[in-house]
């Protein structure tokens, strides 16, 4: 009865928090596609996160604390996504994306150490190896020791977010290493140092243990794979204006007559140095969005990564777009069409 109470709480959590993941899309209409996509990408990896919680027995004694937390850090975080997202489109400042994500990054990273000594052995939650999956003394020692890691590495994080951006973004990675690797390390040294000949009772099940372990893998990998592929940049020229429409990122429409200026570079991998993105898509096939490099300052990108040739469109606000084609001969092709209806 108590755990189906529970369950009822849990499911009434999620319900109560499913307006934090779409709230920011109100507040930025231009951008509600990519707002709404992010929204969703979390609210079903929280369902995902309850069904497997849910499923797990070990779950049944698991400090209530601790289950709430593992509910509601997915809203809070889908939340502060969002809201990060829309403070800097248009920002044109990449520190500042670097800033936030590392203060973020540090208050999560407090409050999680904060609960972790409070997590009862189970499948789902926790520092889940071998070692403290089959030994409670190794897992209470485990998570003491990461919870003291975890809010170390949280006060870091923000005392670093005043550093030079460089600094900020090598350090913020070093950081994300220690409060994986570092719980890993002491793990196994205490399973050395205390030679657990008491192993053999192991109140796992391995089978089951491995069976989550690959379904997560399995679906972590096609997920990275879909990032990574995902997305696609289609540019058409109208009667009157170039459209270009974006899978991944908002469409935009450019008249030729706003057009002021248009080049074309066979390699622009000579002319962009330190670029960066601002606020935009990328991944192994497409870039698109705000960005910025030393030489044209910010501006705006709509580019497959097949082709290195770009066309240069420099508006009559001043603002520079950045487009090309899958390949370099289109790419001129489209060089050309464009110098024809600017022409005109």
């Amino acid at each position: 009865m108590k755990q189906t109470d529970n369950r009822k709480s849990y499911l009434w959590n999620i319900l109560a928090t499913t307006p934090l993941f779409f709230i920011p899309i109100l507040f930025d209409l231009e951008h509600w596609g990519m707002l709404l996509w992010t929204g969703v990408i979390f609210y079903v990896t929280m369902w995902v996160v309850y069904l497997f919680i849910m499923k797990d027995p070990s779950n049944q004694n698991q400090s209530p604390k601790v289950m709430r937390l593992a509910l509601w850090i997915l809203p809070v975080l889908s939340l502060m996504c969002q809201t990060m997202t829309i403070a800097i489109i248009g920002a044109h400042d990449i520190s500042v994306v670097a800033r936030i994500s590392c203060v973020v990054e540090g208050l999560l990273a407090i409050v999680i150490g904060n609960y972790m000594p409070k997590m009862s052995p189970n499948h789902t939650i926790g520092v889940r190896i071998y070692w403290t999956l089959n030994s409670e003394d190794n897992w209470n020692a485990t998570h003491r020791f990461a919870g003291k890691v975890w809010v170390a590495a949280g006060f870091l994080a923000l005392l670093l977010s005043f550093l030079p951006v460089r600094v900020v973004q090598l350090a913020n990675f070093i950081l994300i290493l220690a409060i994986g690797i570092l719980p890993l390390a002491y793990s196994y040294s205490y399973y050395k140092k205390h030679n657990e000949r008491d192993m053999h009772d192991k109140p796992f099940n391995g089978k089951k243990t491995a069976v989550i372990t690959l379904i997560i893998l399995v679906a972590s990998t096609a997920f990275t794979a879909w990032v990574l592929l995902a997305g696609s940049l289609d540019i058409s020229l109208q009667s009157d204006e170039m459209m270009v429409q974006a899978n991944g990122w908002s469409d935009m429409g450019v008249l030729y007559e706003d057009m002021e200026t248009l080049e074309y570079l066979a390699d622009e991998r000579h002319y962009f140095t330190n670029d960066t993105r601002v606020n935009g898509y990328g991944n192994m096939v497409l870039n698109m969005g705000d960005f910025a490099c030393d030489e044209y300052g910010a501006y705006l990108r709509y580019t497959h990564t097949s082709c290195s040739a770009v066309v240069l469109i420099w508006t009559t606000e001043g603002e520079l777009i950045v487009v090309n084609e899958p390949t370099t001969e289109e790419t001129q092709q489209l060089y050309q069409e464009l110098s024809q209806k600017n022409a005109h």
